[in-house]
């Protein structure tokens, strides 16, 4: 098979004159209505600045590296040429535009005057730019796949490229199947049991994988943050819940996984996610071994999330936006506990303790118990000053244990659990704002 060359698009200096200028046509989601192409426009998400390119650029670059044709998907009895990453694609056109808002919507254009319509030659191809020949290769695959095929062949870095292409050029239907067949796929495997992450389906990466290892944390890393921005992209709720699940799973088996689960939900907005790994990072490496990133760390070839022991412990390397937001989570965290310490949680009495029961020995008694214990208890202790839900969990235990012993009403006493269950569940919800940098 031959190998894809990189085609980067000429773009002209900004003193071009205009009528040496051709159009971009950008896929559906980014123009209200496509426009006629020629061989010198390109079909591509459209970047700050117009994309321009010249009709002589176009042919000087393809005279460097002549395209080559694909050996599998350039069809005797294709209809439409295309050209992607200088290899030259030979598909039918209605294929393209029965299930794609964006190819269909294309072909309707007629060509401006006398000129061949684009695709129709090898020499007139249909251009797309910002997609690699493997990438559109694994997407047209799945067009001309039989069932049998699809069953048997559908492995992640084809399913990937299969959902990204779809999105692109408006493929609905085809990108609904590929995000749902990863979620599938990925609710069928266990979760990670061991400190490198390995992602869950790696197993199937490659028709051999089942006499190989899994792969190394960094290849993993690389699907996990590919498949959350995809499933952003694509706006999947399926994919983006079971992918953070999956880091949450994974960051609590190692401080590089949590780190990683911090900079994708600070890259994506996942606020959902974003506290949790802040908190994770936080309680594995306490704020003296986070160390920000400087130039010098780059020149030894150290990058975000990387570690360095220096004999006085491992130094967590982040940027420093991070740092002053870890070191604001633990000043947050750790003045919430001294609140709850000082100040009981308040509890709503049952109405028998009200009519039947002493309520002042009742609150007498809730009282004692959340200032001994908050104050004394070695499983309350053992947690980090910042581990407000571990402390909050430690009570609990320590309140379990009293059983009957306590002088409290045993409605109160249910009264009492719920209100530590939903201040922890108050403080979960709200972590990613403990960890804001602002102080207000």
């Amino acid at each position: 098979m031959d190998t894809a060359t990189n085609s980067q698009p000429y773009i002209p200096s900004a003193d071009d004159s205009d009528d040496e200028v051709a159009q971009v046509v950008a896929p559906h989601h980014q123009q209200q209505s496509p426009h006629a192409s020629s061989s010198s426009e390109s079909l591509e998400l459209p970047p700050r600045k117009r994309l321009r390119m010249t009709e002589d650029s176009f042919k000087r670059k393809r005279a460097d590296t002549p395209p080559s044709r694909d050996p599998d998907y350039y069809m005797s009895d294709g209809s439409c040429i295309i050209l992607v990453d200088n290899v030259l694609f030979n598909v039918h056109r209605t294929l393209l535009a029965r299930d794609s808002s964006f190819f269909s919507s294309l072909f309707l254009v007629p060509s401006p005057g006398d000129l061949p319509q684009d695709g129709s030659s090898d020499d007139k191809p249909l251009v797309l730019h910002n997609d690699s020949a493997p990438a559109f290769r694994n997407f047209l695959w799945v067009l001309y796949a039989l069932p049998h095929e699809i069953a048997s062949g559908a492995d992640l870095p084809r399913l990937i490229d299969i959902a990204r292409t779809a999105n692109k050029y408006g493929f609905k239907s085809v990108e609904t199947w590929a995000l749902d067949s990863i979620v599938d796929a990925l609710d069928r495997k266990p979760p990670p049991s061991h400190s490198a992450f390995t992602f869950p389906l790696a197993s199937i990466a490659t028709p051999s994988s089942a006499t190989t290892t899994s792969p190394r944390l960094e290849a993993s890393n690389a699907q996990i943050v590919e498949l959350v921005r995809l499933a952003q992209l694509c706006s999947h709720k399926r994919l983006l819940d079971s992918m953070i699940n999956n880091l949450r799973r994974a960051m609590h088996l190692g401080v590089q996984n949590a780190y990683l689960a911090l900079k994708l939900a600070d890259e994506l907005g996942l606020h959902a996610l974003q506290g949790e790994a802040y908190l994770e990072v936080l309680l594995r490496h306490f704020p003296d071994h986070i160390v920000v990133l400087s130039e010098a760390h780059r020149d030894c070839g150290l990058v975000l999330g990387d570690f360095e022991d220096d004999g006085s412990g491992a130094r967590l390397f982040v940027s420093r936006t991070q740092q002053l937001r870890l070191l604001a989570g633990h000043y947050r965290l750790v003045a919430a506990w001294e609140v709850l310490r000082r100040d009981p949680l308040k509890i709503e009495h049952a109405p028998a303790c009200e009519l039947n029961w002493q309520k002042s020995s009742c609150s007498q008694s809730w009282l004692e118990f959340w200032r001994d214990k908050s104050s004394c208890s070695a499983g309350v202790l053992l947690c980090a000053p910042a581990d407000v839900l571990g402390r909050l969990k430690a009570m609990g235990r320590e309140f379990e244990r009293l059983g009957t012993t306590t002088m409290m009403h045993p409605e109160c006493r249910n009264c009492a659990r719920r209100a530590i269950g939903e201040r922890v569940k108050d403080i979960s919800e709200g972590l990613a704002g403990m960890f804001a940098e602002d102080f207000e």
